[in-house]
């Protein structure tokens, strides 16, 4: 199976590669995932293409993408997110579906997190690239002798030859606002965390009663990204929002560590594949 990854804010540029790449294909179809808010724009470009919801997939109207299916066909598939391994919709364009499959995104990790899930972009054509044998081997990947499994710049290296982008970096402008908590709630802050400590077995769970408890002392903590879910950032991000708001708690002094974490990793990751080009 052939393929390619692009990432891309540039509609005019998605457009002009989808035509050049898919001339020679004979059945075309554009599946776009949920994210994807303007299909219209697209569709008014695209005649020669079927345009189908990628939770559509399995409906029975679009049957003859299964029965006529060979490798003469060429699928888009713009923003493919999915938040579950065992997705059927995903798993039939990467096991099912013959034919050529460009994958259009704007985030390396499918706009989730946790780096494991840029196992998927690739993987609807070629599931070798990262060197995993199925998704469940790349999450539980250990490091070894200090080679970190999730070094976004090793991972990026090894996906160049079957990617484009015009990305350069995914995170910009993020500014910090830092709020002093008073006596009395680093007081609390103590006795909430001693009875999490001891009712609490998840240290996840602990660590989401915690923020909430300091979010709930100051309003200002409530603003700013969502440190509560950090799958949330990326959406934030698109919409605007550019300020992270800690507090010098211990729980936001970890999540602010994890927070750069997760941006430096995105960034890394698309600054590698730019170098690249």
């Amino acid at each position: 199976m052939n393929g390619k990854v692009i990432f891309t804010n540039d509609i005019e540029y998605e457009l002009k590669r989808i035509r050049d790449i898919s001339r020679n294909f004979l059945r075309k179809f554009y599946v776009y995932g949920s994210d994807f808010k303007d299909v219209s724009q697209i569709q008014s470009e695209l005649h020669d293409f079927i345009f189908l919801g990628l939770r559509e997939t399995l409906n029975p109207k679009y049957l003859t993408m299964f029965t006529d299916n060979k490798e003469s066909d060429f699928f888009v598939l713009k923003y493919p997110r999915l938040h579950d391994i065992m997705d059927r919709n995903i798993e039939m364009h990467q096991m099912a579906l013959k034919g050529y499959k460009l994958i259009i995104e704007n985030h390396p990790f499918l706009s989730n997190s946790d780096v494991f899930w840029c196992y998927f972009p690739w993987s609807f054509f070629n599931k070798t690239l990262l060197g995993y044998p199925h998704a469940y081997a790349f999450r539980s990947a250990k490091t070894i002798k200090g080679i970190d499994p999730f070094d976004c710049s090793v991972l990026a290296s090894k996906v160049t030859s079957a990617s484009e982008t015009t990305i350069q970096t995914i995170f910009e402008d993020i500014k910090v606002g830092r709020v002093a908590l008073d006596m009395e709630t680093h007081t609390l802050y103590k006795e909430k965390k001693k009875e999490l400590f001891e009712t609490e077995t998840s240290p996840k769970r602990i660590i989401k009663e915690l923020k909430k408890f300091v979010n709930n002392r100051d309003n200002r903590l409530k603003r700013g990204f969502n440190l509560l879910n950090f799958n949330r950032i990326f959406n934030q991000y698109c919409q605007g929002e550019r300020t992270l708001v800690i507090s010098n708690s211990k729980v936001d002094i970890y999540l602010e560590a994890e927070f750069w974490k997760y941006i430096n990793s995105a960034n890394l990751f698309m600054k590698t594949l730019w170098n690249f080009r």
